[in-house]
């Protein structure tokens, strides 16, 4: 079953974020998060998560390219080595999603990547999205990363 989220970055006084549908509870999510951070730096990654790409499918860092993985279901789906598996129509790109966006697609977390540390946020009260509850903070500097 697909936990959703939203990964994003700060932009003005809120954040604007990219949707991703597999594993984004936070124990998958951080270490993902943070291994990326540390490997390519955090303005890359922003720059991969969030303005090449317009929504994903899976993050994983030890995403590579399966040359047996074809048919319906990747169509319109990209890997992205080192990343996951993201859409790859950016002429149909929806808009950011931002704190002030009226959907969330039943996104359950929130990821904002700051320039020191991933912000967690968890959906307020039965999944509404339109609040966002604080979780955690975690630095790029901490040990949580994936083996």
């Amino acid at each position: 079953m697909a936990t959703r989220c939203i990964i994003a970055e700060p932009c003005g006084d809120g954040w604007r974020g990219r949707y991703s549908h597999w594993d984004g509870y936070p124990d998958a999510k951080v270490p993902q998060l943070l291994t990326l951070v540390k490997r390519d730096g955090v303005e890359t990654v922003r720059k991969v998560l969030l303005h090449d790409n317009y929504s994903w499918s899976c993050i994983d860092p030890n995403c590579v390219l399966d040359p047996f993985i074809t048919g319906e279901r990747h169509t319109g789906w990209n890997v992205v080595a080192g990343y996951g598996e993201a859409h790859n129509d950016l002429d149909s790109a929806p808009d950011f999603f931002t704190q002030g966006s009226e959907g969330f697609a039943w996104a359950e977390f929130l990821y904002v990547l700051g320039d020191a540390s991933v912000f967690v946020f968890q959906a307020g009260g039965n999944n509404d999205a339109t609040v966002w509850d604080f979780v955690r903070e975690v630095r790029y500097d901490s040990e949580l990363s994936l083996a």
